[in-house]
């Protein structure tokens, strides 16, 4: 089905690449370094530790708990799509979370972030080169710029 086999390895990889480049950006225009992503999108073990921030991977019973502690406030979600035997996108969206407690009754707020204006934009496309049998990385920002010019 596709150019070269999706295996598990290779998903780790493309997972890896796209999280260190979206996450590395979030870093420095939040200055956040712990991001928190919902384990039902993701089935592997992936890494989580990269060097400047971290992922941790938590069941919506955890995120609830973590929301409800004031400890996030972004909980993220991830999925690939496979667009073509040679072309794969990665994509990470998210909520901003809150909990307000209001007498004896709490109350969750889980607000989809807006894709922007651009369309459809993944946060990694990857494109497979059948002669050096890789996966070439395409950031947001690359897809964009191409988009653009």
């Amino acid at each position: 089905m596709i150019s070269q086999e999706l295996n598990k390895k290779t998903t780790l990889d493309l997972y890896n690449q796209t999280f260190m480049d979206f996450f590395s950006k979030k870093v420095s225009s939040t200055g956040l370094k712990d991001f928190y992503i919902q384990t039902d999108s993701i089935h592997l073990n992936n890494q989580t530790d990269f060097g400047d921030f971290k992922t941790h991977f938590v069941t919506e019973e955890e995120s609830r708990r973590l929301i409800k502690k004031n400890k996030i406030s972004e909980l993220y979600w991830t999925k690939i799509k496979v667009i073509s035997k040679d072309t794969i996108d990665l994509i990470i969206g998210g909520w901003t979370v809150d909990y307000k407690r209001k007498f004896f009754k709490g109350n969750f707020t889980f607000a989809a972030w807006c894709g922007g204006t651009s369309g459809y934009v993944p946060q990694g496309r990857f494109i497979y080169n059948h002669k050096t049998q890789n996966w070439k990385f395409n950031s947001e920002k690359e897809i964009l710029d191409r988009r653009i010019t």
